[in-house]
């Protein structure tokens, strides 16, 4: 869904070039459209951004993360980016996240997030692993 975006950057091994190619996509999680952006293949991390950010908070990352065989799914928030909705507290982003990953199928992912994102994270690894 949406047009894909490729990124170049310099990569992490001896300053060659790497492109990695983004794609934007929507998908409804639980009771919430999340737009988020996929990138690479392999072990999935999802990139929950901080309070007044988006998914694109992360994007200067991706080319390292998906050289070293990373999936980086990064979801805008309800009520952030182009996620439609109201903001949430921090139960109910953690479960939009869980729904998030329940609709995608990940058995087991990695979660890493920034300020807000990283006490959503902590909620949703403490509560809901």
């Amino acid at each position: 869904m949406g047009k894909r975006k490729i990124l170049t950057v310099r990569g992490p091994s001896g300053g060659t070039l790497t492109t990695r190619e983004v794609v934007p996509r929507e998908i409804q999680a639980g009771h919430h459209r999340l737009f988020y952006c996929d990138a690479g293949m392999g072990a999935p991390l999802i990139m929950i951004h901080g309070l007044g950010a988006s998914s694109r908070w992360w994007f200067p990352l991706f080319p390292q993360l998906t050289a070293a065989n990373i999936r980086a799914l990064t979801p805008d928030l309800p009520g952030f980016g182009r996620s439609p909705g109201s903001a949430l507290n921090i139960e109910h982003a953690s479960r939009a996240i869980l729904a998030f990953a329940d609709q995608l199928e990940l058995g087991q992912f990695f979660l890493c997030g920034h300020s807000m994102g990283g006490t959503i994270a902590a909620h949703l690894a403490a509560n809901h692993a």
